[in-house]
């Protein structure tokens, strides 16, 4: 079964149900990654970890950029899913290219 839990619910929620089998995301670990050079890498993510949601955005090169969110973390979990699905191909090329 898949859940979804925002900032109402403990991360550790999500983490006591994918023990549990299930597939449980949170705004924490919303991301897209690419296997490159035999390594799974972050292209894109979604996080919350610093107290405030924001989206780091990787390049191949080492590069990354945090761009600040200004939504509620539920808010920004629902982009988070419709940004990674809808643009899922730009980001890739972008992280490959370094652009």
């Amino acid at each position: 079964m898949h859940f979804k839990t925002d900032e109402n619910l403990p991360i550790e929620i999500a983490e006591i149900l994918n023990k549990a089998g299930h597939d449980a995301k949170t705004v924490h670990n919303q991301q897209l990654r690419v296997f490159v050079n035999n390594l799974w890498q972050v292209v894109i993510r979604y996080d919350s970890a610093q107290g405030f949601a924001h989206i780091d955005q990787y390049y191949l090169d080492g590069k990354k950029i945090k761009k600040k969110l200004h939504l509620k973390l539920n808010e920004a979990l629902n982009l988070a899913d419709e940004d990674i699905k809808e643009n899922w191909k730009v980001y890739q090329m972008a992280f490959l290219e370094g652009k």
